[in-house]
């Protein structure tokens, strides 16, 4: 059974963003809508955050288009999962008490919000973030370690040599933390895994040369945080 919208709490960390948007002049808000329309398809991550940016004259300012975008994201997500309609989220939003704003300023952002939400560049990305992260772990870190294991026959005796490891760790995402898994490969398996990646990267090369072909855009994104 969905949540009623009326029941939606505003996240700490979007608190700041949204009182932002609820603030900004008329004016940057037709700057902001605007520039968001002008966005070419298939949209990016930087491309809509700078253009945020501009719009907004963030220079300096303590939130900035990647900050505008995260919540966007956010709230596509959850507008999608939900079924809820554009216009009842943002309102919504507007009038929660978590919020240190003023009636009038609840007005302009349940405008903002509405317009923000309803553009194609972000409804579109939004949504393939949220496709992207559709998997039960998402990789978010890696390294290798090599590590040297020197060989003794006798405790208190010279090496009589060493072998050569790599450990392969992966930090990854699930249920919204963050996790680890380490694997020891020896030179060999290393290789073999230098070649699948690469074999892995022509093969995503040819799909995408395929889906050009058949004029289908290709979405790009970047999923560091997966929270």
């Amino acid at each position: 059974m969905a949540i009623p919208v009326a029941g939606v709490s505003v996240p700490k960390r979007a608190v700041g963003t949204l009182e932002y948007l609820a603030r900004l002049s008329a004016e940057k808000v037709s700057r902001l809508v605007a520039a968001l329309e002008d966005i070419p398809n298939p949209p990016s991550d930087d491309a809509v955050a700078n253009s945020i940016d501009e719009a907004l004259d963030a220079a300096g300012e303590s939130i900035d288009g990647e900050d505008v975008l995260r919540e966007a994201f956010s709230l596509t997500a959850l507008i999608g999962s939900h079924g809820y309609p554009v216009g009842e989220m943002a309102a919504a939003l507007s009038q929660s008490s978590d919020l240190d704003i003023d009636v009038a300023e609840r007005g302009s952002l349940t405008a903002v919000l509405t317009q923000v939400l309803a553009s194609p560049a972000i409804r579109s990305l939004g949504k393939a973030h949220d496709l992207a992260q559709e998997h039960e772990r998402l990789v978010h870190t890696s390294r290798v370690v090599t590590d040297i294991r020197p060989i003794f026959e006798e405790a208190t005796s010279a090496p009589l040599g060493a072998i050569v490891t790599h450990k392969l760790r992966l930090g990854y995402w699930k249920n919204g933390r963050i996790e680890e898994i380490e694997v020891t490969l020896p030179d060999s398996q290393l290789e073999r895994l230098r070649v699948a990646l690469d074999r892995a990267k022509e093969k995503g090369r040819s799909v995408q040369a395929l889906l050009s072909d058949w004029e289908v855009p290709i979405f790009t994104t970047d999923d560091e945080d997966a929270s």
